[in-house]
């Protein structure tokens, strides 16, 4: 699941790099830098759960974040070729 996420995320990427609005982008940037710094601290702890992520929440987190968000941002958009849809990366499971 945590890989579907980071693939999900990477689509939403995609997408955000051709919204012309910057401050639509940083948004989104910024949201999903938001959630990677979970899924690296669910993956740090081997893939064990908690109920609360405090770190997320700290300054350092918030700066990372916000860097992240404003590079990526203000980088020149993707040449994207092929770009994936969310249901075609959904993995169907076989009984």
């Amino acid at each position: 699941q945590v890989q579907l996420a980071r693939d999900y995320f990477r689509v939403g990427r995609d997408y955000l790099s051709r919204v012309e609005n910057p401050r639509c982008r940083v948004a989104g940037y910024a949201y999903i830098a938001r959630f990677e710094l979970v899924l690296d601290a669910i993956e740090k702890e081997d893939y064990r759960l908690r109920a609360d992520y405090p770190e997320r929440k700290s300054g350092r987190a918030a700066l990372k974040m916000a860097w992240s968000a404003i590079v990526q941002a203000f980088k020149s958009p993707a040449k994207v070729r092929y770009l994936p849809t969310v249901d075609s990366m959904i993995v169907k499971e076989t009984a």
